[in-house]
């Protein structure tokens, strides 16, 4: 309605009010719907030309309340909510207005701009189709076409075809020099040419225009990265995260950036404005305790805690933060009276979801404790009251996992992700159910998922890194690492793995670029690291001389040289030049007796000269000043055993289990020991111990579940070494497919069982056991010419072996089995 002039609207006569609230209701009344909507649109541009955008707003949508087809209306609230940020809402819009005028090549080019912005190219491409069929010679249209052709070719990695478009991009560009489509194909042209300027102040153009292009503005981010730019990388990463506040990862990356400069106190003011009030919602202020116990300690962290338990102390959330102080108590010893204050905070608190989360603690500290039915318990009760409940899914599938149950663990985790679609760590958890269960390539594939929703998360990136090395593929390996460290360009362990992949493909360029940033970050750590990475690619490269001139400068000016003249003693040996190491390290250790880390280079420089009995000394010289030196144990143990000094062997094992008795080193040569005298119950019993300590690591795995095989007849062991060795499954590895392979003959798969065992046979050809395993599968089989040859050659190595290993019984009656005639029906497996 029109608005009454201030002076009458300041001072309204009483008298005449009640007539003039019924003649507007009256004509009120008497509008149809379409002046409504006309009174309202009209409004609404009233209120745009003031700039009071929220209540034009709301005229918008009065006017469509009115009528539906309100073409303009509809056109406007559209480009509001484009210009807000609300661009789900923009395309919803826009979504009705093609219905209204299908033909509308404008209101083609502003969705299909839109689209592009937020690399929709699924749903740009109908809406290219429509607009070329519409008008194929408008620029907008061309451009628009161009776009999406161009990222076809970006996908098919055609790159000639990507040059042929970027070509005609160009071209068109010189006479519309502001469309986005075109800059954005001259964006990626300048990254591929490497002309960083040029693409940051293309970037900047395009989001001038276009704000919430959030692949440019991670262009641009990545650029003041590259830059060493600091000041302009904090005010990036925070546009960004108010461009974006529903992007979850952005604050994290943020985080981690800071880190990675070991900006600690930058980063601690982050979490803390991100944390808001003490009163606020938790998230934020859990964060902050998580980072000031890891970069402060728990006293810290306490303080923290006890500020928010007092600042909350009417409001359920300080359960939350006693909680929190629980859990740090426990983890720094005080176990008993940690979960006797959780057991009281839940006993205390109503059904909600801050009570489950507790819960879900409180069962990870009962599983740490040791009480595993307690821990289950607990997370049965939260999975009761909410079955998709996302941290207890994940705490029941690790308990899956450790209880070698990869199935049950991968359904929980797929009931997660079902909740977190794009929850990084269910990713990672789910890839290593897979992982568990044999299943190499969907776990890579779903760890590079979440690698590509975490970039800024190094350790998914390493160990994805480390699967496709593991499957040959080490171009991608390098490719993650790289993009991985461009985000974390600090992090030594990824500068690490990276570095020896630079080394092993001799890429000098990558190297020299390894060692320019690392130099740029100027940390004590990264100017090492660097040296080190320099070092070693001028050794690769023949240049002895300067590689070790790198190691002499640090040698003079570290704190600590001895790295260094170990480092340097490991250059010499490289180049055959051990005289020179073995002196380097006498007049090293003439001036630094007491340095253990050059003690243990000499004497393995003895072993390096075949000097034994000298490394024998000083490994003897090295445990006698400490009983529970583990490496020169294992070393000494080595040499010893090779000398052929059993008896001494064994004294130096026990001792170094007396003094170091959860060594899983010194565990695992316990084992090999029994096992090597026969004793495979004693070996069982290590192994099983080493499992319950680590059942992620694959050779104890293989080796429990293979001694498992040979000593056990009851049905539920075998089937539990069967769930243990699952994980071989699709292993290329010779004796995980002979320990795979017999299980699953053991388990009445011998059919399955024959490729796996003939690959192990023809590998391991001197191995008297993979040979039964063999034979015993071929009879099984009903091939017995070729089981017999199969197992007269498994028992001449089982002869030869000097002590006559567990299954030679079984294999002797196979023999005498084989030598007999057919007999109907086929042979039962073996039992081992």
């Amino acid at each position: 309605m029109p608005r009454l002039p201030r002076s009458l609207a300041r001072f309204p006569a009483p008298s005449r009010l009640p007539l003039a609230l019924a003649l507007c209701a009256f004509l009120a009344a008497c509008q149809t719907a379409e002046e409504k909507a006309e009174g309202h649109f009209a409004a609404a541009q009233a209120l745009l030309a003031e700039g009071d955008t929220p209540r034009a707003l709301v005229e918008l949508r009065n006017t469509l309340d009115n009528r539906q087809d309100h073409f303009e209306a509809r056109l406007t609230l559209a480009r509001l909510l484009r210009e807000q940020g609300d661009l789900a809402g923009a395309w919803a819009q826009y979504d009705v207005l093609t219905q209204q005028r299908p033909d509308d090549i404008d209101v083609r080019v502003e969705i299909g701009t839109l689209l592009l912005s937020q690399s929709m190219w699924q749903e740009l491409a109908p809406q290219v189709l429509d607009a070329r069929r519409m008008a194929p010679a408008d620029p907008r249209v061309m451009a628009l076409g161009l776009a999406l052709d161009y990222q076809t070719a970006v996908a098919a990695a055609d790159r000639a075809r990507q040059a042929e478009l970027a070509a005609q991009a160009a071209a068109q560009r010189a006479s519309h020099p502001d469309d986005p489509a075109l800059i954005r194909i001259a964006v990626d042209q300048a990254l591929l040419a490497e002309d960083r300027e040029t693409a940051l102040a293309l970037a900047e153009t395009l989001l001038a225009a276009e704000p919430r292009d959030f692949d440019i503005q991670e262009v641009k981010l990545r650029l003041l990265i590259e830059q060493d730019a600091p000041d302009l990388v904090d005010a990036q990463f925070r546009a960004m995260i108010a461009l974006f506040p529903g992007n979850d990862r952005l604050p994290g990356a943020f985080l981690q950036w800071l880190l990675s400069r070991n900006d600690l106190a930058g980063a601690e003011s982050f979490l803390r404005e991100n944390a808001g009030p003490a009163t606020g919602p938790v998230e934020g202020h859990v964060a902050l305790i998580d980072f000031l116990r890891g970069t402060k300690g728990n006293e810290a962290a306490l303080q923290a805690v006890a500020g928010l338990i007092e600042a909350n102390a009417d409001d359920p959330k300080a359960g939350l933060y006693r909680a929190i102080r629980a859990s740090i108590d426990f983890e720094a010893g005080q176990r008993d009276a940690a979960l006797q204050t959780m057991a009281d905070i839940i006993a205390g608190a109503e059904p909600s979801d801050q009570t489950r989360r507790i819960k879900v603690q409180y069962a990870r500290m009962l599983a740490a404790s040791g009480d595993a039915a307690a821990a289950d318990s607990t997370i049965a009760e939260v999975l009761a009251e909410d079955a998709s409940h996302v941290d207890a899914l994940r705490l029941r599938a690790a308990r899956h996992i450790a209880q070698d149950r990869p199935a049950d663990a991968i359904i929980d985790l797929r009931n997660a992700l079902n909740q977190a679609p794009n929850d990084a760590a269910i990713m990672a958890d789910l890839s290593r159910a897979y992982l568990r269960d044999g299943n190499v390539e969907l776990a890579t594939e779903t760890l590079g998922r979440a690698v590509d929703l975490a970039p800024a998360e190094a350790n998914y990136a390493r160990d994805y890194s480390r699967l496709l090395q593991e499957q040959g593929r080490d171009a991608v390996a390098r490719a993650v690492l790289y993009k991985a460290w461009q985000a974390n360009p600090a992090n030594l362990a990824l500068v690490e793995r990276l570095s020896a992949l630079t080394l092993s493909q001799k890429d000098w360029l990558l190297a020299a670029e390894l060692v320019s940033v690392l130099r740029q970050i100027a940390t004590q750590a990264a100017i090492e690291a660097a040296d080190q990475l320099e070092a070693a690619a001028l050794l690769e490269q023949d240049r002895p001389d300067e590689a070790l001139a790198i190691h002499d400068r640090q040698i003079a000016a570290a704190a600590d040289p001895a790295p260094w003249i170990a480092l340097k003693a490991d250059a010499l040996v490289s180049l055959n030049r051990q005289d020179e190491a073995a002196t380097l390290l006498a007049q090293s250790i003439a001036t630094r007796p007491d340095s253990r880390l050059l003690l243990h280079r000499q004497a393995l420089l003895d072993q390096q000269m075949n000097q034994p009995d000298q490394a024998i000394a000083r490994y003897r010289a090295l445990i006698a000043s400490d009983p529970g030196d583990e490496l020169a144990i294992q070393r000494l143990h080595a040499l010893l055993e090779a000398s052929g000094d059993a008896e001494a062997a064994r004294t130096l094992l026990a001792a170094g289990l007396a003094e170091r008795p959860q060594s899983p080193a010194l565990r695992w040569i316990e084992a090999t020991r029994l096992q090597a005298e026969g004793d495979l119950a004693g070996a069982v019993a290590v192994y099983e111990t080493l499992y319950a300590q680590d059942s992620g690591n694959i050779v104890i795995a293989n080796n429990l579940a293979s001694l498992l095989s040979q000593t056990a007849s009851e049905a539920a062991t075998i089937d539990r070494a069967f769930r243990i060795a699952r994980r071989l499954r699709n292993s290329a590895n010779p004796a995980f497919q002979d320990t795979y392979g017999w299980l699953l003959h053991l388990t009445g798969n011998s059919a399955e069982a024959l490729p796996l065992l003939d690959q192990a046979a023809a590998a391991l050809p001197e191995d008297g056991s993979v040979q039964y395993h063999h034979a015993a599968v071929l009879a099984a089989l009903g091939q017995r010419e070729a089981a017999s040859a199969a197992a007269n050659r498994a028992l001449g190595l089982s002869e030869a072996a000097g002590r006559a290993p567990p299954h030679v019984g079984a294999l002797r009656a196979l023999i005498d089995d084989l030598a007999r005639a057919p007999a109907a029906p086929a042979p039962q497996p073996a039992q081992p």
